[in-house]
C-alpha cells in the first residue's frame, strides 16, 4: 500500500533553490563576466590573427623583395615541349613501322632531357632569383632594422656578388658582422654550413676497396662562419679575375686595319685583328680580304641550339664561311668542303685570347695545323665549347646584330633545325670586303 503525500497547507512557504536563488542575485555580474570573457577571447584572437597578418606581410614584402616569389617551378612549358616532341615521334612512328626501335629511343631521350632539365632548374632559379631582387625594398627593410634586417644584407651581398660588385658585397657582409654579431650567420664555429668536396682517389684506390662498406670521404671542414666565407670567397673572385682578366673580359684587337665585310640579305660586319697575339694569322687573313678572297662566297653553315634539345647539347651560336664550292653558287648540293689551298695551310699559334660574343676565328687544318680560308664569328660566349680548338684572330668591332641575325635565319632543311647545324635557307652572299 503507498503512503499518500499531504498536500502542501494552503499559505505555507516553499524553500528557495539555491542555484535559482545564486543566479537570481548575481545574474548582472554573471552576465557581464560571461560577455568580458567572450570578448578577451575575441580580442586574444584578433590581436593574434593582426600578428601573424602583420608578420604575413613583412616576410611576403621580403619575399617579393628577395625575388623569393618568382622561384617556384613552373613546369607547364617544359612538359608541354616534352608531350609536343612525343605525339610528333609517334606520328613519325605511325608512319614508318621500321622505326619503332629509333622512336623508342628518341621518346626515352625526350624525357631523359626533362629530367636533366629539371636537374639544371635549381641553378637556373638561383640565378633568376638574384636577377629578381629588388635593391631599395631590401634597404629599406635593413634600415627597419627588425629580424628580417640581417637576411636581407645577406641577399643583398650576393645581388652583388653575382653582378660582379665586389667592394659592395664586402661591405653588406661587414655591415651584417658589425650589426647582428649574434646572428647565426655571424657566429663562429669550427663546423659552419658550407659545401665539402669529396676526396679524390686513384684508381688502385677506389678497386682496392669494398664498395658495399665504402664511404665517400670529404675534405676537412673550414672553421668560421657564414659571413666570413662569404668574405673569403669575394677575396678569392678578386684575386682570380685579377690574374686572370682574360676570362672576363675581351681582349682589345690590335690591328691598325679594319676589314669590313658586307653580307648580302644580311648587312655589313667590321672586324679588326690581333696581329699582335696571332701575327701570322693575321698577316695572312689581312692578305687575303686584300685581295676579296671570300667574295661571291656564301655563309654555307649557321649553328645554334637545337630544337627540340633533348641531348641537351650546348651549340653556340655561330655562322661559318669561306668553302671555295659556295663560290657564285646557289645550288646547296654543290656545297662542299673541299681541301684548302695549300699557301692558305700555316703553323698553329697559341694564345690567351677566349672565345667572347663576336669572336672571329678559323677552323682548324689537317695534321694539327691552321688554316685562314674557312671562318667562324660566333654570337655569343664559346669559351667553354670552343677554347683551344680554333686560332682565334680577331674580333667584331660592329655589326654583332648582323651576325645573330644570320644564326637566327632559317635552315634549308628540316634535320638542320633538330642537330642545331645545316645550311641556312637565305643566301647570305659576301658582296664585297674591303680595308679601312
Amino acid at each position: 500500500m503507498s503512503q499518500n503525500v499531504s498536500p502542501p497547507i494552503q499559505g505555507e512557504l516553499e524553500a528557495p533553490n539555491p542555484l535559482e536563488l545564486f543566479w537570481e542575485q548575481n545574474k548582472r555580474v554573471v552576465t557581464f563576466g560571461l560577455i568580458a570573457a567572450a570578448a578577451a577571447l575575441a580580442i586574444h584572437y584578433l590581436i593574434q590573427y593582426q600578428g601573424r597578418r602583420a608578420q604575413a606581410e613583412r616576410w611576403s614584402a621580403f619575399a617579393t623583395a628577395t625575388g623569393l616569389d618568382k622561384a617556384y617551378a613552373d613546369l607547364s612549358d617544359t612538359w608541354a615541349s616534352v608531350q609536343s616532341r612525343l605525339q610528333q615521334i609517334d606520328q613519325m612512328a605511325a608512319q614508318n613501322p621500321n622505326m619503332a626501335q629509333s622512336a623508342n629511343f628518341q621518346r626515352q631521350m625526350a624525357l631523359s632531357g626533362f629530367y636533366q632539365d629539371l636537374d639544371a632548374m635549381q641553378i637556373a632559379d638561383l640565378d633568376e632569383t638574384v636577377e629578381a631582387t629588388q635593391a631599395d625594398a631590401l634597404k629599406a627593410i635593413v634600415s627597419a632594422g627588425d629580424d628580417r634586417a640581417p637576411l636581407a644584407l645577406w641577399v643583398l651581398a650576393n645581388r652583388a656578388y653575382f653582378a660582379n660588385e665586389f667592394d659592395e658585397a664586402r661591405s653588406h657582409v661587414q655591415a651584417l658582422q658589425k650589426g647582428y654579431p649574434e646572428h647565426f650567420m655571424v657566429v663562429e664555429s669550427g663546423f659552419p654550413v658550407q659545401w665539402r668536396d669529396e676526396v679524390q682517389k686513384d684508381d688502385d684506390a677506389k678497386e682496392s676497396e669494398d664498395k658495399a662498406d665504402e664511404k665517400p670521404e670529404y675534405v676537412a671542414p673550414v672553421a668560421g662562419s657564414i659571413a666570413s666565407q662569404m668574405l673569403a670567397r669575394i677575396d678569392a673572385e678578386q684575386k682570380f679575375r685579377q690574374d686572370n682578366p682574360r676570362f672576363f673580359e675581351p681582349t682589345a684587337p690590335t690591328s691598325a686595319e679594319t676589314i669590313s665585310i658586307e653580307f648580302e640579305n644580311a648587312g655589313t660586319v667590321k672586324i679588326k685583328l690581333f696581329d699582335q697575339a696571332v701575327p701570322n694569322h693575321a698577316a695572312k687573313i689581312l692578305e687575303l680580304a686584300k685581295a676579296e678572297w671570300w667574295k661571291g662566297m656564301r655563309v654555307h653553315e649557321i649553328r645554334r641550339e637545337p630544337q627540340p634539345n633533348d641531348f641537351n647539347r650546348d651549340v653556340p651560336d655561330e655562322i661559318a664561311f669561306g668553302w671555295a664550292s659556295t663560290k657564285d653558287e646557289d645550288d646547296r648540293t654543290k656545297w662542299v668542303p673541299g681541301d684548302v689551298a695549300e699557301d692558305h695551310v700555316i703553323d698553329w699559334e697559341e694564345s690567351s685570347l677566349s672565345h667572347f660574343p663576336g669572336t672571329v676565328a678559323v677552323e682548324i687544318a689537317k695534321a694539327g695545323r691552321s688554316q685562314v680560308e674557312r671562318v667562324v664569328i660566333n654570337g655569343d660566349d664559346a669559351a667553354a665549347t670552343t677554347d683551344g680548338n680554333r686560332v682565334i684572330v680577331g674580333r667584331v668591332i660592329e655589326g654583332l646584330d648582323v651576325i645573330l641575325e644570320m644564326v637566327n635565319g632559317g635552315f634549308a632543311d628540316a634535320t638542320s633545325v633538330t642537330i642545331g647545324r645545316g645550311k641556312p635557307e637565305e643566301n647570305y652572299v659576301v658582296k664585297s670586303v674591303t680595308i679601312e
